[in-house]
């Protein structure tokens, strides 16, 4: 997968990463991106559009529900900070760096974040 080739390159570079997800793989998230619809509608008049990009956003809402899909498919490949931790596992065989990861609470939303430094290096953290 792309997440253990990134993983195992920075593991190999010898570079701390970061990840940050702000979509977790959640109904919610997945519902919330049916308010990209009525986003779309208010916000098409204001680009410029041609008339074919009216007709597939407000006529036969093609553009509206690609969007959607697009943001639910996203929020279905968001992992979790234990499938994080497991490709890291996976990549780091020699255990030479620190891994972090967690959840950074909001009351609408969190954030999840992994971090990956080097030992050898001072953390930040």
């Amino acid at each position: 997968s792309d997440v253990r080739k990134i993983l195992s390159n920075a593991t190999q570079q010898h570079t701390p990463i970061v990840i940050f997800e702000i979509q977790q793989r959640t109904v919610f998230d997945m519902l919330i991106m049916l308010i990209h619809i009525p986003l779309c509608w208010l916000v098409m008049p204001f680009m410029s559009p041609s008339w074919t990009q009216l007709f597939f956003t407000y006529v036969l809402p093609i553009i509206p529900l690609c969007i959607v899909w697009d943001g639910v498919v996203s929020a279905l490949r968001t992992y979790t900070p234990t499938e994080l931790h497991d490709f890291a596992r996976e990549v780091d065989q020699s255990d030479d760096f620190e891994w972090i990861s967690g959840k950074s609470a909001h009351p609408i939303h969190n954030l999840t974040y992994f971090v990956g430094i080097p030992k050898d290096t001072a953390s930040p953290l």
